[in-house]
């Protein structure tokens, strides 16, 4: 179970200090699929960048499992998320110098496979969203749908417990955007994936379990 009790998150502006988050509850499931709905600068994706262990808080913890995420070094965090971890990103984050087969693979090889293992698991992740075709092409010869395909590959490889996803079709057509869904919503189902999703589209949040809605840095459960 992920959960974050009574989460602060202040940042110095100037002379002023800003409250983001004003003691966060949540906890997580496995294999719950759960949205964080909220406006632009309600503090959704810092709330996500918190539970991922991208940041620490002000006050409070995240914890998964025996681990307290937020009182590690950035060391232990990183090799929890290595080891636990999947990101889904609006922008993709793809290295455009590497294909998408060696996209996908770096993780794993981070994680500590050889670079052959790496690229069978990549190989598999690859054909498992359609794009078996198109291991060997750039990010830039690839449409906004298919380089999103690749992160989801990608996000995939390592067989992470968690998968967090920060806007995923943010940056697609409605049509595009609703096959994406399609495929992450297929996977993580199928494969038993926590998923932690931060949207501002309620009819992308609503495919999930249960939905909570940021507002004045607290929560409300939605449904």
């Amino acid at each position: 179970m992920l959960i974050a009790a009574k989460l602060f998150k202040t940042v110095a502006l100037g002379d002023q200090t800003i409250s983001i988050l004003k003691g966060i509850d949540l906890e997580i499931k496995p294999g719950e699929s759960i949205a964080i709905l909220g406006t632009s600068g309600s503090g959704k994706s810092t709330l996500l960048g918190l539970l991922a262990g991208l940041d620490t808080p002000t006050c409070g913890s995240v914890s998964h499992a025996n681990f307290v995420v937020s009182q590690a070094d950035e060391d232990a965090r990183a090799n929890w998320r290595g080891q636990e971890v999947g990101f889904i990103f609006q922008s993709f984050q793809l290295l455009p110098s590497l294909t998408a087969l060696d996209n996908v693979a770096l993780p794993a090889q981070i994680a500590g496979h050889s670079a052959a293992e790496a690229q069978a698991f990549a190989i598999r992740q690859l054909q498992q969203v359609g794009l078996e075709e198109r291991l060997y092409h750039f990010p830039k010869q690839l449409s906004g749908g298919e380089q999103q395909r690749v992160a989801i590959a990608r996000a995939f490889v390592t067989h992470p417990n968690i998968l967090f996803a920060d806007e995923p079709t943010g940056n697609l057509d409605e049509a595009t955007g609703g096959h994406i869904a399609d495929l992450l919503f297929s996977m993580t189902e199928s494969q038993g994936k926590t998923l932690v999703l931060v949207t501002h589209d309620p009819v992308l949040a609503g495919r999930c379990h249960r939905v909570v809605r940021i507002r004045n840095g607290l929560l409300e459960d939605v449904a």
